[in-house]
């Protein structure tokens, strides 16, 4: 029913929730031997990726390229959607695009998790809300008519001070009323924020467009408390078919991680087929 894939950088520190830390090529070969259906690339710009090479290499191994977040390119470079300066914010719509055009060729979605930054001040939260919602159309508008979208995260008051639950997250992408606009939740942020997580799914409803596993320890399944089983009943409830993705600290290493995440995808095929 549902895709399984891993996140993969190049450029990620320890501190990120990323399995594979390496050339994204070589993340394929990895994923085929562990038995994932896809790689999550988290990508600073896509004008520094071969994109014939992703291509090559996803066809040899029959594995999918299931998302390209745009995180890095927050905190590399530091762009924002919602910089009060003009150009620096046409400079993070058009590395967005860059991604979208990426993504177009794949059939995938693009991240929008900590590139839509922060509020600087409660007074400001309208001005960033409007701001936000503007960049998002004129990406959607870029998307039009091709085979891809956007996803906008739920992200934790830790990281992120505002859009952090399903229905705020949710309420906003009505707001915005864009056809290529959609949410994604995670696991490790929805521990935090929701009081329900079952209930937190069946918010986002059909406007959920891909999905993060995470123990709250940002460990693999099975290293934390989270009722997995009920997330995944929750998921079929809403019919949900997009792809689940493996985010979370590589430890005790990244093999291990991997194969725990392998595991948990097979033990969610056989207990939801």
């Amino acid at each position: 029913m549902w895709r399984y894939c891993f996140c993969a950088s190049e450029g990620a520190s320890e501190r990120e929730p990323v399995l594979f830390r390496g050339p994204y090529p070589d993340a394929f070969a990895f994923a085929r031997e562990l038995g994932y259906d896809g790689v999550e690339i988290h990508l600073r710009d896509a004008a520094n990726l071969d994109a014939q090479l992703l291509r090559r290499q996803s066809e040899r191994y029959g594995v999918a390229v299931a998302a390209i977040a745009t995180g890095l390119a927050r905190r590399v470079d530091g762009l924002s959607l919602v910089d009060p300066d003009d150009a620096g914010r046409r400079a993070a719509i058009d590395r967005v695009k860059g991604h979208v055009d990426l993504a177009a060729q794949f059939g995938c979605p693009v991240v929008i998790g900590s590139m839509r930054d922060n509020v600087p001040s409660p007074d400001r939260r309208e001005w960033v809300l409007g701001r936000l919602a503007d960049a998002l159309r004129q990406l959607s508008d870029h998307i039009a008519g091709r085979d891809c979208f956007l996803v906008l995260e739920a992200i934790n008051r830790y990281e992120n001070n505002y859009l952090n639950t399903s229905a705020e997250t949710t309420a906003f992408v009505q707001r915005v009323a864009a056809p290529g606009i959609r949410v994604l939740l995670d696991t490790f942020h929805m521990n935090i924020e929701e009081r329900d997580n079952g209930e937190a799914i069946r918010t986002a409803g059909a406007r959920l467009g891909h999905f993060h596993i995470g123990e709250n320890t940002r460990w693999h399944p099975g290293q934390g408390q989270i009722d997995f089983t009920g997330i995944l009943k929750a998921l079929q409830a809403i019919r949900y078919s997009g792809w689940i993705s493996m985010e979370y600290l590589p430890k005790p290493d990244e093999r291990e991680a991997a194969r725990k995440g392998a595991d948990f995808a097979r033990w969610a095929r056989r207990e939801f087929p």
